[in-house]
């Protein structure tokens, strides 16, 4: 989802929104409309719709859309892997950055983003909201692959480096979620990981 198509979505919500609240309504989607069963409200809003509006007379769509749910809310996980690591850098992690000199940002940001280039690799550039537990355990697999096998260079690398990418999505995916107020959604890549040889065990950063 490109930023003009997600901005449009918005500017939609926003408008229904507003619209509804003119008519005295908390704007709802039909989804929610139809999965609490709100008969009696759905026909409020209708014959408030009617009122407006002569007989045989078609009321604008954006006025049907308004009162009787027809935009759908923009949600946290309708964007890209890719584009939440970008907002990532953006705002969500201005506070590991805030006291790194331009140089140590810059690794910073190549190290993170490394992983989640891996993770593309491997699976694909998903919409993070539909990253599920057999996509984390595919990685996991992948890596599981590379270690055993090598990557395309044929260099093997060590279950802590795999860990450390695996480890990096776990957080991405906590921290962007945290961000947008869904603290206690389930993440994907929850207890996932390699054990480690003692001689690679490593002080791994935070993300």
């Amino acid at each position: 989802m490109t930023d003009a198509t997600r901005a449009v979505q918005q500017h939609l919500y926003k408008a229904a929104s507003s619209r509804a609240l003119a008519y005295g309504f908390d704007y709802k989607p039909i989804s929610q409309l139809r999965d609490e069963q709100a008969l009696e409200e759905f026909l409020a809003r209708t014959e408030k719709l009617a009122e407006n509006y002569e007989l045989g007379t078609e009321p604008p769509v954006s006025e049907t859309a308004a009162l009787l749910g027809g935009v759908e809310r923009p949600s946290a996980g309708s964007i890209t892997l890719t584009e939440v690591f970008e907002l990532y850098v953006a705002e969500i992690a201005f506070d590991a950055q805030r006291k790194k000199s331009p140089a140590q940002r810059s690794s910073w940001e190549k190290a993170k983003r490394t992983s989640i280039n891996y993770f593309v690799q491997a699976i694909c550039d998903l919409k993070i909201g539909k990253i599920e537990r057999r996509h984390a355990l595919q990685y996991r697999n992948w890596w599981a692959d590379r270690i055993k096998s090598g990557d395309d260079n044929g260099d093997r690398p060590t279950p802590y480096t795999a860990n450390r990418h695996i480890g990096n999505m776990r957080s991405l995916y906590r921290e962007y979620f945290s961000y947008k107020g869904e603290e206690d959604r389930s993440n994907p890549f929850r207890r996932i990981s390699f054990k480690e040889d003692r001689s690679t065990k490593k002080k791994r950063p935070p993300f």
